[in-house]
């Protein structure tokens, strides 16, 4: 019998979507997906010096939507 070990691999953040307006009085925002290592449900912001993260987890997935203050 032989045995195998497993590699884990996470991936922190991938943007699939962007919106770039500067200057044009929008604020920039991006949508990304990510993993995390665990099971949790909830939504958490995230408040930067210029940019808010609103973030929904889901079990092992994470939605970040990021818009410019």
């Amino acid at each position: 019998m032989s045995t195998q070990k497993q590699k884990l691999v996470i991936i922190n953040k991938v943007i699939i979507m962007s919106k770039n307006t500067k200057g044009k009085g929008d604020k920039d925002w991006s949508l990304s997906f990510g993993t995390y290592p665990g099971i949790l449900f909830g939504i958490r912001t995230y408040h930067g010096d210029t940019h808010s993260q609103t973030v929904f987890y889901l079990p092992f997935i994470d939605i970040a939507y990021e818009v410019e203050k």
